[in-house]
């Protein structure tokens, strides 16, 4: 079964990322990356990157249970139309039904409805699964940027709205 943004039986809202559930899905997340990138040392993710009028993240639920998640925040450093994809995860259970590919999707539309041009977003090497995801929803890769460009498993992507 798949899903769409306007599935009946997915809800995707934005939410606090400081609410419990904001904060347990970004969690695992973060334990997931750190399982495949053993290696890496970074700090898990702050929920204060994702606030402010032009920043969301977004919770996808099923029912009552909390499935997904994902953000948008302006680039770092960059011009008002380029906006970040932060925090894109789907958890175990709910993978291969078009949840991820939804979050994505109501993330361009709030993006776009607030004058962004420019999605750009960092996935890892290992993560083959994301890369396509990204790749079939009209992403194509860029130069690393940022901290990323130093990192020879990150690679960046970004979409025209």
């Amino acid at each position: 079964m798949s899903f769409s943004a306007e599935s009946p039986a997915l809800a995707i809202a934005p939410a606090d990322s400081f609410a419990p559930e904001s904060l347990r899905l970004a969690g695992a997340l973060w334990a997931e990356l750190s399982t495949i990138y053993p290696e890496q040392t970074a700090p898990p993710f702050p929920p204060r990157d994702i606030v402010g009028e032009r920043a969301v993240f977004m919770v996808a639920s099923l029912g009552e249970k909390a499935i997904g998640c994902g953000a948008v925040r302006p680039f770092p450093d960059g011009p008002p139309e380029i906006a970040e994809v932060r925090r894109m995860y789907v958890a175990p259970e709910a993978r291969g039904r078009g949840v991820a590919a939804a979050i994505l999707r109501a993330l361009e539309d709030w993006a776009r409805a607030r004058n962004y041009a420019l999605m750009r977003l960092e996935t890892g090497a290992r993560q083959p699964i994301a890369i396509h995801l990204y790749e079939r929803v009209g992403y194509y890769r860029i130069p690393s940027y940022g901290h990323h460009a130093e990192d020879p498993l990150a690679l960046c992507f970004e979409k025209h709205l």
